[in-house]
């Protein structure tokens, strides 16, 4: 690998942007970052430098942006958070005049990021999702159904303006959840979605496509998440079912994708029926059991925007687990006391693979700082 490719990455402070930045740097890439210096890529060894503030990374600032490109000489940009790729994708011909970006078109992007068209979109295909319901808080009262099942799990309805999901085991809660999203300014103008919760795991279909052709697929199922009702993974454990990858490729290639993509879904405890729950457009934050896995998903994407040639890995490890210490842990720990001997065991195990590298140490210490503050802020949240 030439080590004269150059790639810009951003969203300098996710733990998968941190993952893809070691994997990157592995294979031989020069990898710089949007973001902050003070951020989890930015105290990484693996990073070259951080090159662009991420507060002049926005559409209203975008012509400075590509004006910065112009004056660059990255080969790829990389997207890592829902909405950077979607300013990627929005303004994808002018970015491309000056480095290549391996992103989906800006139309099928919003489809993603919508959550009642990607559980439509799973209806026609025969998919099931959960029973859903949109509050509208433009009435002055709210209307709720009156045969719901409880418990319900409400969530964002985007992507973007998602804010801390909530559950709620009858009515009474129901009401009190929605009206504190009716209270704060944010997550009024951006209505929730109430869904019914499906008692079982997480698992995740995740796959890169090149122009409508899937190229790379993997999958794993969660073990703990944060927050516990339901959230990103804090620990997962790589798996392969070929119904979750025949639903995830379904939906996939209705949508003739182009790019990284992760296919949510939850698998009832009792039917072992899977249920989408949403449809990322984007890099995952469980990233890193991916690529512990050898499924290099970073660096098979850049290879793809440089047209090279990609090997597709056909079997890769499984029963792989992977846990994020600092990215999470913690915080499921407080919420959910009775795990903590797992992860105290799954912690004290050499063979369960974590992203706190001996070799990269300055990355962990600002994790574990952040999860501190997280868990602090949410408790507090909790009081008021």
């Amino acid at each position: 690998m030439s080590n004269s490719i150059k790639i810009l990455i951003t969203d300098a402070n996710y733990k998968h942007t941190l993952g893809a930045v070691r994997s990157l740097s592995k294979a031989g890439f020069i990898v710089d970052a949007i973001g902050k210096k003070i951020s989890l890529a930015g105290m990484s060894r693996y990073l070259n430098s951080i090159a662009y503030d991420d507060r002049l990374f926005d559409e209203n600032h975008i012509d400075e942006f590509l004006d910065f490109l112009a004056n660059k000489s990255y080969e790829v940009l990389l997207p890592i958070g829902a909405r950077s790729v979607r300013l990627v994708a929005k303004f994808k011909k002018e970015i491309e005049k000056y480095c290549r970006t391996p992103v989906s078109e800006i139309e099928k992007v919003d489809y993603c990021l919508d959550k009642k068209k990607t559980c439509d979109l799973a209806k026609s295909l025969g998919i099931s999702v959960p029973e859903s319901f949109e509050v509208d808080f433009s009435k002055e009262k709210i209307d709720l159904p009156s045969k719901m099942r409880y418990p319900v799990f409400v969530k964002g309805s985007h992507e973007i303006h998602k804010r801390r999901p909530s559950i709620a085991k009858n009515e009474k809660e129901l009401i009190e959840i929605l009206r504190k999203w009716q209270n704060d300014a944010f997550s009024r103008d951006h209505s929730p979605l109430i869904q019914e919760f499906i008692q079982g795991h997480g698992f995740g279909y995740f796959a890169l496509y090149k122009k409508g052709r899937c190229i790379q697929s993997f999958m794993h199922e969660r073990i703990r998440e944060s927050p516990a009702i339901g959230g990103p993974s804090t620990c997962a454990v790589s798996i392969f079912d070929e119904e979750l990858m025949s639903l995830g490729q379904k939906l996939l290639d209705a949508l003739e994708w182009h790019g990284v993509a992760m296919v949510e879904f939850r698998r009832d405890g009792r039917t072992k029926e899977y249920y989408l729950m949403e449809i990322n457009p984007k890099f995952w934050g469980s990233l890193d059991l991916a690529i512990a896995c050898g499924v290099d998903f970073p660096t098979m994407a850049v290879n793809m925007a440089l047209d090279k040639e990609i090997v597709p890995i056909e079997k890769y490890e499984v029963g792989v687990k992977f846990h994020w210490p600092f990215d999470g842990e913690i915080a499921h720990a407080i919420e959910n006391p009775s795990a903590i001997p797992s992860i105290m065991k799954d912690l004290l195990n050499p063979d369960v693979r974590s992203n706190l590298w001996r070799s990269d140490p300055l990355p962990s210490f600002l994790s574990f700082f952040e999860e501190i503050y997280r868990v602090a802020r949410t408790m507090q949240e909790r009081l008021q």
